[in-house]
C-alpha cells in the first residue's frame, strides 16, 4: 500500500470539516531572527495541510509562541490556546515540524496525544500523518516525545558543561557587580567613576568599625550618602543609578566575592567543614582587581555570620542596643548554656535568663539573674580596666572623630562633582540646539531647569551638613577630650554614649562571664573570662526581699548593737553604715526609716536607753549618785569640776563614772 492511500485512508471527511492547525515555534528570540530558514519551513507547512485536502480558510496558524522555550506550557499561550480548540472538538488536524516543536517533555506530550485521542484529532508533521486513537501510530509518537525530551536534556547538558569548562578557565563573561567594568578587549578594571570606587571603599571601611550591616545601613541614611547600584537588566558594566541605602544592598556588596577579586561561578549550599570557598563550584582567586583582600572579605563573611544570634553555634551575635551590658556573652554555670535577656514588668526590668527551656522541652529555666546589679559590678572592672589607658582613648576617639568628617566631607565633594558635570552637561546640549528647533530646545531646557534644582539642593543640603559638624566639633574640641579622659568613667555614663558602643567595649575587653546566683546566702558569682586569656572570680550581693536570705543579716545585726551600744542615733546609724559599705537587702543605702525598721525587728534598745551599770564597770550619774547618796545635780557638779573620774563618748552621750573605793569614802554624805 502506498504512503498516499494510507495516508488518505487516515483522513476522513469528519477530519476536513474541522480546522488544520499548523503549531509553529522556536525557543528563543536569537532562533528567531538569526534562523529564519527553520521558521519558513514551518510556515510552509500550511501548503501541505492544503496538499492533505483543506481548504486554504480551515488552515489556521498558531504563531504565538515564537521566541519561547518548550520545556514548558505554562507561558506557551499558543499550546494553550490548541489545547483548547482541541477540547472543544474544532481540530482536525495539527500540523508541526517535527515533535520537539509541539513539546519537549513528556507531560504536555502525553496531554496533547490523549485529547487528540478523545476528539479523534490527528497529528501530522513534515513526514507523516499519525492518528493517536491506533495503537501503532501511537507508539511511534511516544517515541517521538520520548526522544524530544531526551535531546532536550543532552542539548542542556552539553550547554551547561561548555559553560563549566569555560568558567573553569575564568573565560565565561559573568554578571559584574557595579564597580567592575569590562573593556571590550574583556580585561576588567575598576569603574573609571571616582565617587562609585569611593563610595564602595567607604562602605568595606565603615562595615570593619560598625561590624554590622544594619548599623552600616543607618550610618549611610543619616549621613545620606547613597549606594550605587547596577540596572537589573543593563548590558552596559558602566552603567549605574544611585540608589537609598538598605540592609540588601549593603549585604550584597559585602558578600559578592568579585570585590575580592575573585572569579566565582556556580553557587551552592557551603560544607561547613570545607569553609567559605565550597559555597562556589568554581573559584579563581586574585582575577579581577579587588576592593579588598580574600582575607578581608573572608572575615567580612565571618563576621555576618557571627552577627546572627546562634547560641548553639557559639553565635553571640552583633551588639544590640538593649540595656543588658553583656548581652550574648553570658553563659548559665549550671548548663553551661548562654543566658538570653529579657525585659519583665511595668518597668521592663532588665535580667539574664538560661536558655535552657529552648532546648529542652519541659525543664525549668536554671536560674534568672537580674542584670541591674550585676551590670554594675562588671561596669566597675571594665573601667578599672581602662583606668591606665584613658588618655590613649581620648586621643583615638579626637582622632576618629577628625578622621570622619574628613571621609564624609570627601563623599559629598564627589557627589557635588557628579551633580555639577552633569548639570554642565546638559547646558552644553542646550547650548548646541538650533534656536528654531523648539520642540528639543524645550525639553533639554527641563532637563537644565532639572539638573540646576538638583545641584541648589545638594549644595544647601552639604551647608547644613558642614554647619551640623561645625557645631559638633565646637561642641567637643581637643582640649575638653583630654580634660574628660581624666575622668572616663564620666564618659562612661553620658547619654553620647549608647548602649551599642558600651557592649563592642565590653566585648573588646571580655570573651564570656559565667554566672551563679545563690538564692539561700543572697549572693551572685560571677567569672570573667578576658579577651587576655586572664580569669578572674567575683560575687557579689545581690537584691532580696526579706533579711531573712540578706547575706550580710548577721553582720548588719552585730554592727547595730554596737552602734546602739554606743549611743547613736538613728541618723548617724545611718550614715555610718552606707560609709562601711552596708546596704539594704534591696541593695540601696540606708536611711533613719531603715534603721529603725530593724531595731524594732531585731529588738534592738534605743540609743538613748539609759543602763545603770556599765559593762567596763563604770556606773550611770543616776547610779552614782545612790551610791554616794547625793542628790544628781552635784554629781554633775563634781563632775564638771573634776572631782570624779567620768567619760563621755560625745555630746549628748550618757556619762560613764567611775568610782574606787576612795571616791566613796570622800563624796558620800
Amino acid at each position: 500500500m502506498s504512503q498516499s492511500k494510507w495516508v488518505s485512508e487516515k483522513i476522513t471527511s469528519t477530519h476536513l470539516s474541522k480546522l488544520a492547525y499548523i503549531y509553529i515555534r522556536q525557543s528563543t528570540m536569537g532562533q528567531v531572527t538569526k534562523h529564519r530558514q527553520s521558521t519558513e519551513l514551518q510556515y510552509g507547512l500550511s501548503q501541505r495541510a492544503e496538499r492533505l485536502g483543506w481548504s486554504p480558510d480551515a488552515v489556521k496558524i498558531i504563531d504565538e509562541d515564537l521566541g519561547r522555550s518548550g520545556s514548558s506550557s505554562v507561558e506557551r499561550t499558543g499550546f494553550q490556546q490548541l489545547i483548547t480548540e482541541i477540547g472543544l472538538d474544532r481540530v482536525g488536524m495539527v500540523l508541526s515540524y517535527d515533535a520537539s516543536r509541539l513539546a519537549r517533555n513528556n507531560k504536555d506530550w502525553y496531554q496533547l496525544l490523549e485529547l487528540c485521542s478523545l476528539f479523534d484529532t490527528l497529528i501530522g508533521d513534515s513526514e507523516r500523518v499519525y492518528d493517536p486513537a491506533l495503537y501503532h501510530d501511537r507508539l511511534l509518537l511516544g517515541l517521538s516525545g520520548i526522544m524530544s525530551e531526551a535531546e532536550l536534556h543532552h542539548l542542556r547538558r552539553r550547554l551547561l558543561e561548555g559553560k563549566r569548562i569555560k568558567a573553569e578557565r575564568g573565560e565565561l563573561r559573568l554578571r559584574l557587580p557595579v564597580g567592575l567594568v569590562r573593556l571590550p578587549s574583556s580585561e576588567v578594571i575598576q569603574h573609571p567613576n571616582e565617587e562609585v570606587r569611593s563610595r564602595l571603599m567607604l562602605v568595606f571601611n565603615k562595615f570593619d568599625e560598625l561590624k554590622s550591616a544594619n548599623a552600616l545601613a543607618r550610618y549611610c541614611k543619616r549621613a545620606k550618602l547613597l549606594i550605587p547600584v547596577r540596572p537589573q537588566y543593563s548590558h552596559d558594566s558602566t552603567e549605574h543609578v544611585w540608589k537609598e541605602s538598605n540592609r540588601q544592598r549593603i549585604l550584597y556588596i559585602l558578600k559578592n566575592p568579585a570585590y575580592a577579586g575573585a572569579y566565582a561561578y556556580g553557587h551552592q549550599s557551603p560544607d561547613p567543614a570545607a569553609g567559605v570557598e565550597s559555597e562556589w563550584r568554581i573559584l579563581i582567586q586574585d582575577h579581577y582587581p579587588g576592593y579588598i583582600t580574600w582575607e578581608t572579605f573572608l572575615a567580612n563573611k565571618k563576621r555576618l555570620k557571627l552577627n546572627l544570634a546562634n547560641y548553639l553555634s557559639q553565635h553571640t551575635g552583633v551588639p544590640r542596643e538593649g540595656k543588658t551590658l553583656v548581652q550574648g556573652i553570658i553563659i548559665c554555670h549550671h548548663c553551661g548554656l548562654h543566658m538570653r535577656s529579657e525585659y519583665t514588668g511595668s518597668s521592663n526590668a532588665p535580667s539574664y535568663l538560661c536558655s535552657r527551656p529552648r532546648i529542652e522541652s519541659d525543664v525549668s529555666p536554671c536560674q534568672r539573674v537580674w542584670a541591674s546589679a550585676l551590670d554594675a559590678e562588671i561596669e566597675k572592672l571594665v573601667l578599672s580596666a581602662l583606668a591606665p589607658d584613658q588618655i590613649e582613648i581620648a586621643l583615638s576617639a579626637y582622632e576618629k572623630q577628625e578622621q570622619e568628617f574628613t571621609i564624609l566631607a570627601r563623599q559629598w565633594e564627589l557627589r557635588l562633582e557628579r551633580i555639577r558635570y552633569e548639570t554642565e552637561r546638559v547646558r552644553r546640549q542646550y547650548d548646541q540646539v538650533e534656536p528654531e528647533n523648539r520642540l528639543v530646545a524645550r525639553s533639554l531646557e527641563k532637563a537644565w531647569e532639572d539638573k540646576l534644582l538638583q545641584l541648589q539642593k545638594a549644595e544647601r543640603e552639604y551647608k547644613t551638613w558642614q554647619h551640623q559638624q561645625t557645631a559638633s566639633k565646637q561642641t567637643i574640641n581637643k582640649a575638653e577630650l583630654m580634660t574628660l579622659a581624666k575622668n572616663f568613667p564620666s564618659l562612661w555614663q553620658s547619654t553620647t554614649t549608647c548602649n551599642g558602643d558600651k557592649k563592642e567595649i565590653v566585648r573588646l575587653l571580655i570573651s564570656h562571664v559565667i554566672v551563679e546566683q545563690d538564692r539561700e546566702q543572697g549572693k551572685v558569682w560571677f567569672q570573667i573570662n578576658w579577651q587576655t586569656g586572664a580569669i578572674s572570680q567575683h560575687w557579689y550581693i545581690r537584691p532580696v526581699n526579706s533579711y531573712d536570705s540578706y547575706a550580710y543579716t548577721d553582720a548588719l545585726q552585730e554592727r547595730l548593737c554596737e552602734l546602739a551600744t554606743d549611743h547613736y542615733s538613728a541618723r548617724e546609724m545611718a550614715t555610718i553604715l552606707n560609709d562601711e559599705g552596708f546596704r539594704t537587702a534591696r541593695r540601696k543605702r540606708f536611711t533613719t526609716e531603715n534603721v529603725n525598721q530593724l531595731r524594732r525587728k531585731w529588738s534592738i534598745a534605743s540609743s538613748y536607753h539609759h543602763s545603770e551599770y556599765w559593762s567596763d564597770g563604770s556606773y550611770s550619774i543616776k547610779a552614782a549618785a545612790k551610791i554616794l547618796d547625793i542628790p544628781v545635780a552635784s554629781v554633775r557638779r563634781r563632775i564638771e569640776k573634776g572631782h570624779l573620774t567620768a567619760t563621755q563618748k560625745r555630746k549628748g552621750c550618757p556619762w560613764h563614772v567611775f568610782l574606787s573605793p576612795e571616791d566613796i569614802a570622800q563624796h558620800s554624805n
